[in-house]
């Protein structure tokens, strides 16, 4: 009876061992696991704050441009005006600065 009641014993603290064992090798894949996961996220992460960036950039590109476009139609629109200006009081000028220069 002695005899079994140490085989009990010996196979409990084996057993205990084994779970131990286990336990150890299952936390650590956890923890690769854990560590794998997050680096995953970290690169999705960044790869989303990229092309968030890069589709502001583009937005942001594509707005100046259409701002460029209206600001020079504006322009042109503003020196036709004084060029048409300038077309019909030229004769007016030169007629003044011919009058000035004689009298």
């Amino acid at each position: 009876m002695a005899m079994d009641m140490l085989e009990a014993v010996y196979e409990t603290e084996q057993q205990c061992s084994k779970r131990e064992a286990d336990a150890k090798s299952d936390a650590a894949k956890r923890t690769e696991q854990a560590r794998q996961d997050a680096a995953d996220l970290i690169s999705k992460s960044k790869q989303k704050a990229l092309s968030d960036a890069e589709n502001l950039y583009d937005k942001a590109r594509a707005d100046g441009e259409l701002e460029l476009k209206s600001a020079v139609s504006a322009a042109e629109q503003q020196c036709s005006k004084l060029s048409q200006t300038a077309e019909k009081n030229r004769s007016k000028v030169i007629d003044l600065v011919i009058k000035q220069l004689v009298d």
